[in-house]
C-alpha cells in the first residue's frame, strides 16, 4: 500500500481482527500444498507493508516504510516480508510472502527471490534504463529461477514430503517509477488523493474473472486439479 504519513501511523496502530473466509490452497509457482479450510470465524492472518512516498522518489532514503504481521491462531507464523534499499542502484525492494502449509517455503524464498531479482535486473541497471520489456523479462526470469530453486530445496530437506508454499508479491520503487511482479493472491493497493486502486490481479483458482480462469487453466495444464468443499 502507498499511504500518506498520518495514514502510515494509523495503519501501524491497527489491530487486525477480520474474519477469514474458507481458503483454497493450490499448486502454483512458489505454491505447492493441498487444499485447506479455515475455521468459520478465525482471525485473519496477514502481513502487510505501508509506504509513504514523497512527490519525488529520486531519494530512496526519503521513502517512509511501515510494516505489520499478524499470526492469528496458527501454531507458527507462516508469513514474512522483506524491505531493502540496497543492491538495486537507487530502487527499493519490498515483498510480502503469504505462506501456508508450513514455514519452509517462506524462509527460503524471502531471501532467494531478492537475490534473483538483483541478478536478473543487473543490480538495478535495467530498472534505471527504463526498458519495460527487458524489466518484465528479468522479473519473470527471477521468479522462475527462485521457484525452481525452492522446489529443489524442498525435495532435499523433506524427501518430497514438505507441502508448504507461499505467494510472492514484489514491489520495486524509485525514480518516480513503480514496478510490481507477483505470484498468488497477495495484492498491492495504491491510495492517492483519497482514491484506492488495486494494482494486481489475484491468481486464484475460483471466480469468473480473466485472471481466475487463466489460473484454473494453468493448474489443469500442469497436471493439477482444483477442488471445493
Amino acid at each position: 500500500m502507498a499511504l500518506p504519513t498520518h495514514q502510515v501511523q494509523r495503519f501501524l496502530a491497527i489491530e487486525f481482527n477480520f474474519i477469514s473466509n474458507p481458503k483454497i490452497a493450490y499448486r502454483n509457482q512458489l505454491t505447492t500444498t493441498t487444499a485447506i479450510r479455515s475455521s468459520p470465524r478465525s482471525p485473519c492472518r496477514c502481513s502487510a507493508i505501508a509506504i509513504n512516498a514523497p512527490s519525488s522518489l529520486t531519494d530512496v532514503s526519503g521513502i517512509r516504510w511501515g510494516s505489520t504481521s499478524v499470526q492469528g491462531r496458527r501454531e507458527e507464523m507462516e508469513d514474512d516480508l522483506v524491505i531493502r534499499s540496497d543492491g538495486l542502484d537507487g530502487f527499493s525492494f519490498a515483498a510480502v510472502f503469504d505462506g501456508h502449509g508450513g514455514v519452509a517455503s517462506v524462509k527460503y524464498i524471502r531471501d532467494e527471490l531478492y537475490k534473483e531479482c538483483v541478478t536478473a535486473l543487473q543490480g538495478g541497471i535495467l530498472l534505471n534504463e527504463g526498458d519495460f520489456n527487458a524489466i518484465k523479462k528479468g522479473l519473470a526470469e527471477a521468479f522462475q529461477n527462485a521457484d525452481k530453486k525452492l522446489l529443489n530445496w524442498l525435495e532435499k530437506i523433506g524427501d518430497g514430503d514438505d507441502e508448504s508454499g507461499s505467494t510472492a508479491t514484489v514491489m520495486l520503487i524509485g525514480n518516480e517509477v513503480l514496478f510490481i511482479s507477483h505470484v498468488g493472491d497477495s495484492c498491492v493497493v495504491l491510495s492517492c488523493a483519497g482514491k484506492v486502486q488495486v494494482l494486481t490481479d489475484s491468481h486464484r483458482p475460483y471466480g469468473s474473472n480473466k485472471a481466475s480462469l487463466q489460473e484454473i487453466r494453468r493448474i489443469r495444464e500442469a497436471g493439477g486439479w482444483v477442488c471445493f468443499f
